[in-house]
């Protein structure tokens, strides 16, 4: 994309979205779009943050607080926010209107790999750019590689017990949104590893919505998958 020429034109919308399945050229085109706009003092980065890896309410009311301030030495103050789709559900309604309404003179770059995760009222607000580029082989929890490196267990025991540990990662999860966007995650990664299986997934996602525990969930699921 020629980012350069956008940028002389002056028609670089005040929201874009740079979506795809690589990463690296994801960021690699979020920097030469604001480096082309601004520097220094005017441009700001977000990422994921914590155990939970999302952009939190506090940061993103930081960033509205920024926002409300002009640029300091150029024409534009650039913010990026990566993984746009890792937004705490509560910190992307915060941002709705500062998005549809921006400050002159401020601009957002998004990021995404996950483009169909991102809030629709965030996306309609958004021009978005399909960024090439080769997809990731997403890593797994240490305790769900562990788990899936023993194949079958012909024991039970530590089978259930395996299972218990995968859920424990995810007990400090109160808000039931987030879960979901955790387990996401997961139900994806594995989907990943046991193609064809897609029902067995589908019927996770649905019983974790009903609010189901999530380790009774795993025993289910990786039982119809053939670990035990």
């Amino acid at each position: 994309m020629d980012f350069k020429r956008w940028v002389e034109a002056q028609k670089v919308p005040h929201l874009v979205l740079l979506y795809g399945r690589g990463r690296k050229e994801l960021e690699a085109a979020a920097d030469e779009l604001a480096s082309l706009m601004t520097s220094g003092p005017d441009r700001f980065e977000y990422r994921p943050e914590g155990k939970l890896a999302m952009h939190t309410v506090g940061s993103m009311e930081e960033l509205q607080k920024e926002a409300a301030l002009p640029p300091y030495l150029h024409a534009a103050k650039v913010f990026i926010i990566y993984d746009v789709d890792r937004l705490h559900p509560h910190a992307s309604h915060a941002l709705l209107k500062l998005f549809e309404e921006p400050p002159k003179g401020i601009h957002f770059i998004l990021t995404s790999l996950n483009k169909e995760k991102i809030l629709p009222t965030i996306l309609s607000r958004a021009q978005s750019f399909s960024i090439p580029g080769k997809e990731e082989e997403k890593p797994l929890s240490p305790e769900t590689e562990a788990f899936l490196s023993v194949g079958k267990y012909q024991d039970s025991r530590p089978f259930f017990a395996g299972i218990k540990k995968i859920a424990e990662t995810y007990t400090e999860i109160e808000d039931p949104l987030v879960l979901q966007s955790q387990a996401e995650k997961l139900w994806q990664d594995l989907e990943a590893r046991h193609p064809g299986k897609g029902p067995f997934f589908d019927e996770a996602r649905f019983k974790l919505s009903r609010s189901c525990s999530l380790e009774s969930i795993l025993e289910s699921l990786f039982i119809k998958l053939g670990y035990l």
